[in-house]
């Protein structure tokens, strides 16, 4: 089964870098550079992506992801503006900022996992979009101890999955947290036009996901390069999603 690329890179790339306005240089204080963007405008901007700036960090919203086992943790703040239909284009986000939420919605981290992973917005998960210090994909993640197993499937509705065994799902998260992290800005320029798009789900024990996405033929993922132990485990899953596949009516 093959999947056009195309549509499907527009899309991941605007959510990767967040259709959300760029962040702001300086985030200690609120930037006095968004004065002239928040004010009379010819055009205000209300279609971004659902995500927050917070202690220098990005957040996307996780709408994947079951969270009726997770717990709020202590809150460490909350929203001190929205974004959505009250600024201009040239806004610049800033620790406090969310595009969707309404001034006043608590921030709490979630009991278990580290804030630079994960946080809930209200009732919502946000996970890590953007952290300007990355060095390694795994900074990205908390994986320690949390994850069940990784499944391998097509971005479509109701794609069917492959798990990985135990063995490579081990394999698998030790290489793949310790790639060197790339934006993804510079993976899109060079991803092949034909590239097979696949999502891997990381399944954690209390029932929660993640979703990763990987393009194949380029062993690309959105925060780094895979080696060739996780193109191997990868391709080796992926031939047996197609072989699942091909036996559906």
């Amino acid at each position: 089964m093959k999947f056009s690329s195309i549509p499907l890179l527009i899309l991941l790339f605007m959510v990767n870098t967040t259709i959300s306005p760029p962040v702001a240089p300086v985030l200690e204080t609120r930037n006095t550079h968004n004065a002239q963007f928040t004010g009379d405008c010819g055009f205000k901007v209300d279609e971004y992506d659902s995500t927050v700036m917070w202690n220098n960090l990005r957040y996307r919203l996780n709408d994947d992801s079951k969270n009726g086992m997770l717990e709020r943790g202590e809150k460490i703040g909350e929203v001190v503006f929205k974004v959505n239909g009250n600024v201009c284009l040239g806004y610049r986000m800033q620790n406090g900022d969310a595009t969707w939420a309404e001034v006043g919605t608590p921030i709490y981290k979630v009991k278990g996992y580290s804030e630079r992973f994960r946080i809930f917005l209200g009732d919502e998960l946000f996970e890590v979009s953007n952290i300007p210090t990355a060095q390694k994909i795994g900074d990205f993640y908390d994986f320690t101890d949390k994850v069940k197993k990784i499944s391998i499937e097509y971005p479509i509705g109701n794609s069917p999955s492959i798990d990985f065994s135990k063995e490579e799902t081990e394999q698998f998260l030790h290489a793949f947290l310790e790639q060197e992290y790339v934006p993804f800005q510079d993976i899109y320029k060079n991803l092949s036009e034909n590239s097979t798009h696949y999502y891997l789900r990381v399944h954690f024990h209390d029932q929660s996901v993640t979703v990763i996405s990987y393009w194949i033929e380029d062993n690309a993922f959105t925060t780094g390069y895979g080696n060739d132990l996780i193109k191997k485990i990868i391709t080796s899953k992926a031939e047996n999603l197609a072989a699942l596949s091909s036996l559906k009516p």
